[in-house]
């Protein structure tokens, strides 16, 4: 069943991401460092939930549904404020490479897990992710005048991750349908 075990710790914190994560944009407007906190906590939870999922045997299929929901509705919120808000701006390349495969594996995601097909979490997704986050609290930093040089770097190695994951996933549905078509 979709609901088993659906209530507990890990889910929470999945809720609890996905339900705070658009503040943070909206508090950039007026407070720069509650929006950065808020993303800091946020990011943690976003650790936390795998963690406690696994230790715990937690793991649901609810969780597997909202985890990854969370996960995407605080790097966009998070990325957004960086590109578009804060003072000190991330090139919106990012943010817009990371927009165009989200929406690339949400179509590909539509079409093959009726299919049978089963996405599983790929290093290159989590190194992507983790440099994203890297490159939010960057940026987030130097907005409010913590001087971390750098963020070039952390944001090519995000950018480049975010494609080789992109291409990764392709690759893998590619396989699934050509799997499909011998048989």
């Amino acid at each position: 069943m979709i609901w088993d075990g659906a209530i507990n710790v890990p889910n929470a914190l999945s809720l609890i991401r996905f339900l705070f994560a658009p503040l943070v944009p909206l508090l950039a407007w007026n407070s720069i460092y509650l929006s950065f906190y808020l993303f800091t906590f946020l990011a943690v939870t976003d650790a936390l939930d795998g963690i406690v999922a696994r230790i715990y045997n937690r793991i649901t299929y609810i969780g597997k549904l909202l985890d990854p929901l969370a996960d995407k509705t605080l790097m966009f919120s998070g990325l957004f404020t960086v590109t578009f808000i804060t003072v000190n701006k991330v090139d919106d390349l990012l943010f817009f490479t990371v927009l165009l495969r989200d929406i690339s594996l949400v179509i590909g995601s539509i079409v093959l897990i009726p299919r049978g097909f089963r996405p599983e979490p790929a290093l290159w997704g989590k190194l992507a992710t983790l440099f994203q986050v890297i490159v939010v609290i960057h940026a987030f930093l130097i907005n409010l005048g913590i001087n971390i040089p750098y963020l070039f770097i952390t944001f090519w190695l995000a950018l480049v991750f975010t494609v080789i994951s992109w291409i990764y996933y392709i690759i893998k549905g590619i396989e699934f349908i050509l799997g499909e078509i011998k048989t």
